[in-house]
């Protein structure tokens, strides 16, 4: 290298090498010279240099709906996570792949909690649980799953509607309670839990 400097060339990640590796897109493609002097994203101008469409500020704006919504609650349930999709669905003219990508990225970027993530986490939870004693779930093991869910959800819920959804989760999937007590076993303490 200070044979190159000494010779007057730029060292191997020249500033013509970093510059190449900026234009790159997200696509696989380059841009060309001109793509340098932009700053992408000023001006309604996407990251290939065009100007940004109805349909880009649609989804910009809709990106903002769902951060306002985000800083309300750090847990969007299954309802409003419908609501949201509903709206950029109708309101926004979007796609749902393209409405649901906005709401998981807006979720991940805020750390947000979506229910349908926790849901299918305690589902592998209770899973693993259940294959371990012939599709029983123990009592234990169902306040785990509780306790799981609860900490998920960030005291959005409360403790019986927690309950409710973990009891949910076990009455789709078939498993069943384990006896619990000390001197008279029984399942009370899942009986106990309404689902309505």
């Amino acid at each position: 290298m200070a044979a190159r400097l000494a010779q007057g060339r730029q060292p191997a990640d020249s500033r013509q090498e970093r510059q190449s590796w900026y234009r790159f897109r997200l696509d696989g493609g380059f841009s060309g010279p001109e793509f340098d002097a932009r700053h992408p994203g000023l001006l309604g101008e996407s990251m290939d240099g065009s100007v940004a469409t109805s349909s880009d500020t649609g989804k910009k704006r809709f990106a903002d709906l769902v951060r306002l919504h985000a800083q309300k609650a750090k847990f969007i349930t299954r309802e409003q996570e419908i609501k949201l999709l509903e709206e950029g669905l109708n309101r926004y003219d979007m796609s749902l792949a393209d409405s649901r990508n906005i709401v998981r990225g807006v979720a991940d970027e805020m750390s947000v909690t979506l229910e349908r993530d926790v849901d299918s986490a305690a589902t592998a939870i209770l899973r693993g649980f259940a294959s371990k004693h012939r599709n029983k779930i123990r009592k234990g093991q169902f306040e785990q799953a509780v306790a799981f869910y609860r900490l998920q959800a960030e005291n959005a819920l409360s403790e019986t509607e927690i309950r409710r959804r973990v009891k949910a989760i076990m009455e789709n999937h078939d498993w069943k309670p384990k006896r619990a007590g000390l001197l008279v076993r029984s399942r009370r303490w899942y009986r106990s839990i309404k689902l309505d």
